[in-house]
């Protein structure tokens, strides 16, 4: 199928129904996921080199909507009208506060269609004055039914600004986050 088949932009921000990255962030996250070496780059950026991907942009600019989140979540189930597209994983990068349970529908409904839901553990691990701070887990990624990663340095250090736990939600049937993956002074492409 054409490359073009499997993206999606309900926010309405790309021009021309070509894919676009108006902030740089989605694109650095999907490098921190599947960038291989290529031309463009001379190392392997991505933990899961060359897999298969698709993409929702459910964010416009920093900010994500409700409405292109929820689009974007319901689209990720019949990707092209079709559940035999649907993914394996999604992976998100957004979130919001912590013990807000809005979207953990959407995550439930994943979940039984055999979706593994990913997310950020969030970008509140330090205060103002550079002081830790736990139960400061995102939500979606607090969920019990989410798996949330933290941010670690290619030192394998979790990175300060990283969201930490325990959750909201309760620690079952794992501790959060999940797990530390790169994140924070690695390279990725943009």
């Amino acid at each position: 199928p054409n490359s073009l088949d499997w993206w999606y932009d309900p926010t309405g921000s790309c021009t021309g129904g070509v894919p676009c990255d108006n902030n740089g962030h989605g694109t650095h996250t999907m490098g921190t996921m599947v960038a291989s070496n290529s031309t463009a780059l001379s190392y392997t950026a991505g933990m899961a080199p060359g897999a298969t991907w698709i993409a929702c942009k459910g964010c416009a600019t920093n900010d994500c909507s409700n409405v292109a989140l929820l689009a974007c979540a319901d689209w990720i189930l019949a990707p092209n009208d079709n559940a035999a597209n649907r993914p394996h994983i999604v992976n998100n990068s957004w979130g919001g506060p912590g013990n807000n349970d809005w979207f953990r529908d959407i995550v439930i409904t994943w979940r039984a269609s055999g979706i593994f839901p990913a997310f950020s553990a969030g970008n509140e691990g330090a205060d103002d004055y550079g002081n830790l701070v736990c139960s400061s887990l995102g939500s979606p990624g607090d969920y019990p039914e989410s798996f949330a990663t933290a941010s670690h340095d290619s030192n394998g250090i979790v990175s300060d600004f990283s969201s930490r736990g325990p959750g909201a939600f309760g620690n079952s049937p794992y501790n959060k986050p999940n797990i530390s993956a790169p994140g924070g002074s690695v390279m990725s492409s943009i």
